[in-house]
């Protein structure tokens, strides 16, 4: 009777534990509005010189088997990993800034991820502040933080720079044959 008693005030210690965890460790960064917020105030300080962004990309017209996670697209994109500094994205604040939460419009019918292009701003220390998987299963939608939102072109342009002209040349076909 004791030892079913102790089982039971253990699973429920467990999962208040597990509850708490995820609401102090993982709610508040996976909010896309809340994460931006402390994204444009860094960018508004001026203070870059803590974030990295770094980017992972895969042709677009790769074909697949499934659709790709992030994970999927990062284990495949191998040597095909960008990462800048933050001292390197002070030059271009401005595209930085044209992120909002304007940008941000929830699709109406959820699609696939399959992921193609990823990126993410993240402090020296590897806390993430702020990621964008492209694209969704229409090709049309992106994923801020795991929300599927309409795809907008400053998600794609804050980028831009950083790619190298030949798979920058593949991402543009892309975007004009599928018309995002």
């Amino acid at each position: 009777m004791i030892y079913r008693k102790s089982i039971i005030v253990g699973i429920l210690l467990f999962l208040i534990v597990l509850v708490v965890s995820v609401v102090i460790l993982g709610g508040a960064s996976m909010n896309p509005e809340k994460a931006l917020e402390g994204f444009s105030r860094q960018i508004e300080q001026g203070k870059l010189n803590d974030i990295r962004l770094t980017i992972y990309y895969v042709n677009p017209f790769y074909l697949t088997l499934h659709p790709w996670s992030v994970d999927d697209l990062i284990k495949a994109s191998g040597e095909q990993k960008i990462v800048i500094d933050g001292d390197c994205l002070v030059d271009y604040i401005s595209y930085l800034e044209r992120i909002n939460t304007d940008v941000f419009v929830p699709v109406e019918q959820k699609t696939i991820l399959d992921a193609r292009l990823y990126y993410v701003f993240e402090t020296k220390k590897n806390r993430k502040i702020f990621d964008v998987v492209m694209w969704g299963g229409d090709d049309t939608s992106i994923f801020i933080n795991g929300l599927e939102v309409k795809g907008d072109d400053v998600f794609y342009d804050v980028i831009k720079p950083f790619l190298p002209a030949s798979i920058l040349n593949d991402f543009e076909a892309f975007i004009a044959r599928h018309n995002i």
